[in-house]
């Protein structure tokens, strides 16, 4: 009888079921009864062994499941919390990046207007510098001209002093013969009047220097003749200049 069920139990551990087909003789009944139900009492105790161990074990999951849970609930609580304050900060520098975008955009439009300001005096510099240069180049050759006007008044003076100096010469020996005089007989007269004829010369030759002077300094050359007055005894000196 035992090894009939034992064959039976072996089967249904293959086949994975717990229901036993036990062909039991005429008149083993009482014993057949007894034996599988020790079998079976011994399966109940065994498996209720192995539900309590279960249970424990499965108990102590769920707690490591629950704790778990709890640091995972604590952690998404602190996560979400982590979230507002991004989302807060998240919308704080987006104000300030719509302030720095608006800041730069008003400094970009000043520096563009700088730019352009600065582009229009540099153009107005640069007409400035055109014409003053060219007032430059004007005033060089009116420089250049003066400078030529200079050197021919430089040789008209040169000139004016060497006639001057000429003249001089010839004038002197007609105020050495202003203290006499000749009659149309030849005959010496008495020297009277020669004080007036004397002071009418020298104030004649101051005028004339005078006049030499104005024309030298209006830079004219202009014809001149100069007679001393007086008789026979008087002497003429003649010279002429060129008008310019």
């Amino acid at each position: 009888m035992k090894e009939i069920i034992e064959h039976y139990e072996e089967e249904s551990r293959f086949y994975g079921t717990r229901s036993y087909t036990v062909e039991i003789p005429v008149g083993d009944e009482v014993e057949a009864v007894e034996a599988v139900g020790k079998i079976f009492l011994e399966k109940v105790k065994s498996i209720d062994t192995g539900l309590d161990i279960e249970v424990s074990r499965l108990h102590e999951e769920n707690a490591q499941v629950a704790a778990e849970h709890d640091r995972l609930t604590e952690e998404k609580t602190k996560w979400l919390q982590t979230q507002q304050a991004m989302k807060e900060e998240n919308a704080k520098l987006a104000k300030d990046l719509e302030i720095v975008k608006k800041n730069a955009k008003m400094h970009f439009e000043k520096m563009k207007k700088d730019c352009d300001d600065l582009k229009l005096q540099n153009q107005a510099g640069a007409k400035k510098i055109e014409a003053w240069s060219q007032k430059c180049n004007k005033l060089m050759k009116e420089q250049e001209a003066l400078n030529g006007k200079c050197k021919i008044l430089i040789n008209e003076r040169e000139t004016w002093k060497h006639a001057c100096a000429e003249m001089a010469k010839g004038i002197a020996p007609v105020l050495d013969v202003i203290g006499t005089d000749s009659t149309e007989a030849g005959a010496e007269a008495p020297k009277i009047g020669l004080v007036e004829k004397s002071q009418k010369a020298r104030g004649w030759l101051q005028q004339w220097t005078k006049d030499i002077k104005d024309y030298v300094g209006a830079h004219i050359l202009l014809d001149w003749k100069l007679v001393i007055p007086g008789t026979s005894g008087w002497s003429e000196l003649t010279s002429y200049g060129q008008r310019r």
